[in-house]
């Protein structure tokens, strides 16, 4: 009975403390994280007159019925193809733009020249705290494995032909900054 009367409280204080920030929806959006902050639902749970293997034991249900959501969601969205954009070498150096609201963020594929630019540059885009978009992608498999090998990097799947319009520009891999967008 305890447990019944803890899941409902979890799930609302959850939807009640997300804050959701769309950057830009195709339409087929998913959420990719689950928006619960685990650490203060455990405080909140601990803090109670619960058993401690109980709380313990809810809280990885939680976090495995996330994992498993998230992985059927995701396997919806591959294979991931622009339509508008295409790896390949820019001919420009660099646009310069003045755009504060821009958050550092890096588009990228799941091909050589993409990934040699990122094996290149993933020690600044970390240091700098960019966000990637892998905006080609064959499959989950694969996502994961670019992700387990960027462990220190924030990617997200996604298709990135928002840029094309946003910024002006048709390839990738590019940065793009507040400060302007370069290769």
């Amino acid at each position: 009975m305890l447990r019944l009367l803890i899941i409902p409280l979890v799930l609302m204080a959850t939807s009640a403390n997300a804050e959701l920030v769309v950057i830009y929806d195709t339409g087929r959006t998913v959420p990719l994280k689950h928006h619960a902050d685990l650490s203060s639902i455990r405080r909140s749970i601990n803090s109670s007159e619960i058993d401690p293997i109980k709380t313990e034991e809810l809280t990885q249900s939680i976090i495995n019925v996330d994992k498993t959501m998230a992985k059927q969601m995701l396997k919806g969205q591959f294979p991931i193809t622009p339509r508008h954009l295409s790896a390949q070498r820019w001919s420009k150096s660099h646009i310069k733009h003045d755009r504060p609201e821009v958050s550092p963020l890096f588009v990228f594929g799941d091909d050589k020249y993409s990934l040699q630019w990122l094996n290149l540059n993933k020690d600044f885009f970390k240091k700098m705290g960019a966000v990637g978009l892998i905006t080609k992608v064959d499959s989950l498999e694969r996502y994961i494995a670019i992700r387990k090998q960027y462990p220190d990097l924030t990617i997200y799947p996604t298709n990135a032909d928002f840029i094309t319009t946003e910024f002006s520009i048709n390839v990738y891999p590019v940065l793009i900054t507040p400060k302007g967008i370069i290769q």
